[in-house]
């Protein structure tokens, strides 16, 4: 698959239930998974993959240790027959394509829930909200021994999750509201934009509803 040229990203967030999920095993998979890597480069590599929750970054096993991929390289991830993409370093699931664009999944952990009052991690400048969250013993996050971690998956806080899906056309990251998109079109196309929304509903939490979205850009699809 190559790479498209221009993103344009809708986020938009929802809680789902992640019971299995904890501070010690911060995975998006129960256990590392087979897959590959394909590299902007041409190359590819067969390794056992996972996804952290954290930012969404690669991890894969190198031995019994944990390491992240460099950002950067990645072109595309294919995990257990599905593809992914790297988009800002951030791994994200391919969910339904066609010609120019394609939605996608990101899912995170809700670390920010792992707070207490003082101030949501990334949203305050309270500094003893920024060090408790990064006092957290998060794991996985880097050169880690993966049977270590394994053997206490289940110790830890509980970690929910937090779903965004993602509109990719060719362009620029837009937040997943009607009024950030608006303010990225001119006069003419803002006009039109609204008229789509009306005329199709769009549903922002509903991938197949922003399926239907990406007809609204492809006038700028390249062909």
């Amino acid at each position: 698959m190559k790479r498209l040229l221009f993103f344009l990203c809708l986020g938009i967030s929802c809680l789902v239930s992640a019971q299995e999920y904890t501070t010690n095993w911060p995975y998006l998979f129960s256990e590392f998974q087979p897959g590959t890597v394909f590299y902007k480069d041409g190359g590819k590599s067969a390794l056992q993959l996972n996804i952290h929750l954290l930012k969404s970054h690669l991890h894969f096993l190198k031995g019994e240790q944990i390491m992240e991929a460099e950002p950067g390289k990645i072109d595309r991830v294919e995990i257990n027959g599905v593809n992914y993409l790297e988009i800002d370093g951030r791994i994200i699931r391919l969910l339904k394509a066609k010609k120019g664009g394609f939605v996608g999944e990101l899912v995170l952990g809700d670390f920010e829930s792992l707070l207490d009052n003082s101030g949501a991690y990334g949203a305050s400048s309270n500094t003893q909200s920024v060090q408790k969250m990064s006092s957290l013993e998060i794991g996985g996050i880097s050169n880690m021994n993966h049977m270590f971690l394994k053997d206490s998956k289940d110790g830890g806080k509980a970690l929910s999750a937090i779903r965004e899906y993602v509109l990719i056309v060719k362009g620029e990251c837009y937040p997943a509201s009607k009024k950030d998109i608006e303010k990225k079109l001119s006069t003419e196309r803002q006009q039109a934009f609204k008229n789509f929304l009306k005329k199709h509903k769009i549903k922002w939490k509903n991938p197949d509803s922003l399926y239907e979205l990406l007809d609204f850009f492809k006038d700028e699809m390249p062909q």
